[in-house]
């Protein structure tokens, strides 16, 4: 009854939304000069762990986290100790999580009065479920932000827990860290996607969707705990904190950065496709989409003007790889129709874990990053942030990636079939399949929560 009372409420004002004029100021996100930041990309799972203790561990002064899902488990655990160690130093850190998922992550309203009661730590919740407001349930904080001493910032798609940061689950995924550091002049900070990001922090952190954790009697002192347990995960995996990354060594010039994002209220003004759709459609020769979700609603497509004209290579996951089966039966509702585009391929993934990566290159220059998946949930209900950063080699860095996910995929040529390649075909279960086309045919009704 709550999911389809939620429907009702928020059905009025989605189709309202849907009918907005796409952006059109595209030339904002160049620029012909060498710009103040410069931009690392990191896809392995160690060296995305490594990466953030090693940032954790040198901040200074303050560390500002906005993120979806942040678990409890080891590899949370692992970052979060760290981020106590900080603490206790005498770095000043904020971190917003979404106040549903935290639900499912070990952050009960104990552990977050433990923690903030430490003076130099506060956790805040973003839209946490409330039982009688059904209509704020999707309201989902999807960003993934860290932000370290007012100069350095990681984008990703990557949320914090096993399956995201190692291969040791079952259900591991793959993803894309963007480390952005500013290194221009002092003078010219307001032009760093690290200002940017910290405004966007300032505006969410400030928000009147953001809340404060109710405050509970606490049993134990889950800070020491947490920070034994780190202890204990540290001793098991030295490999993290005897490894440095070089991020300066790993990171390449860009002429320009600029942070798109969605509003933060409740239905949202699709304008972070707004900006995608309009830069796709001035793309000259070719676009490469990668986004672990794909539901090219007749409202998400309609944006796009130039979709028969240009080389466009859509990177996905595939039936078998998906462990998303409500996201991945709207894809299945519309993959017949990208199909029927000659200029389209659509490579599914068939190697291990699955995709959840969400990029963008277009013609070989411009890279759009971060925690936007391509599909109606993203566009119009959550929270996204994505980075637009003009820059070749960066954006050639992430067409390396894209190659690499290519490899290990299928073109599709039907809803279930493929072109012949190198690789085998993932096995489909059929109870799985089963499922799919069920859901395929009922997707209709719930398009726009996928």
């Amino acid at each position: 009854m709550l999911y389809l009372t939620t429907n009702l409420a928020i059905l009025p004002n989605y189709t309202e939304k849907l009918n907005n004029d796409f952006c059109d100021n595209v030339h904002y996100y160049y620029s012909d000069e060498v710009g103040v930041d410069v931009a690392a990309l990191i896809s392995k799972h160690q060296e995305a762990v490594t990466a953030r203790l090693d940032l954790i561990a040198n901040a200074k002064e303050s560390i500002d986290i906005a993120q979806f899902y942040f678990n409890s488990d080891k590899y949370g655990t692992l970052i979060l100790g760290e981020i106590l160690r900080a603490a206790e130093r005498g770095v000043k850190v904020r971190i917003v999580i979404d106040g549903k998922y935290r639900h499912f992550t070990g952050f009960d309203n104990e552990v977050l009065t433990s923690l903030n009661a430490h003076p130099n730590i506060t956790f805040k919740l973003f839209e946490p479920f409330n039982l009688f407001k059904p209509w704020t349930v999707n309201n989902l904080l999807h960003d993934k932000i860290m932000i370290i001493d007012k100069y350095r910032a990681v984008v990703s798609g990557r949320n914090i827990a096993n399956r995201y940061l190692s291969t040791e689950a079952y259900n591991y995924v793959f993803d894309i860290d963007h480390i952005i550091t500013f290194t221009g002049e002092i003078s010219r900070f307001a032009e760093s996607a690290v200002k940017q990001l910290m405004d966007y922090f300032e505006t969410m952190w400030n928000s009147p969707y953001t809340k404060d954790p109710r405050k509970v009697k606490v049993k134990e002192d889950h800070f020491q705990k947490i920070l034994n347990n780190y202890k204990d995960y540290r001793y098991m995996h030295p490999e993290y904190f005897t490894t440095k990354i070089n991020i300066m060594a790993l990171s390449v010039p860009t002429n320009k950065i600029t942070l798109i994002a969605n509003p933060l209220n409740r239905v949202k003004k699709p304008k972070i496709w707004c900006e995608i759709a309009s830069l796709i459609n001035n793309a000259k020769e070719e676009v490469y989409i990668n986004s672990p979700y794909v539901v090219p609603t007749e409202d998400i497509k309609g944006q796009l003007k130039n979709l028969n004209q240009l080389d466009i290579t859509v990177i996905t996951n595939s039936a078998g790889s998906t462990p998303n089966y409500f996201a991945f039966s709207g894809y299945l509702r519309y993959k017949k129709e990208l199909l029927k585009y000659d200029n389209i391929k659509l490579y599914e993934y068939q190697g291990g874990g699955s995709l959840h990566s969400k990029s963008y290159i277009i013609d070989n220059r411009i890279s759009i990053v971060g925690s936007y998946n391509l599909d109606p949930r993203s566009t119009y209900l959550s929270t996204e942030i994505m980075l637009v950063i003009d820059s070749e080699p960066y954006a050639q860095k992430l067409k390396e990636v894209h190659v690499n996910y290519i490899s290990q995929s299928l073109q599709a040529k039907s809803l279930y079939e493929y072109h012949a390649g190198d690789i085998p075909m993932l096995e489909i279960k059929k109870g799985k399949k089963f499922t799919l086309e069920i859901m395929r045919h009922v997707a209709y009704l719930f398009d726009h929560l996928l």
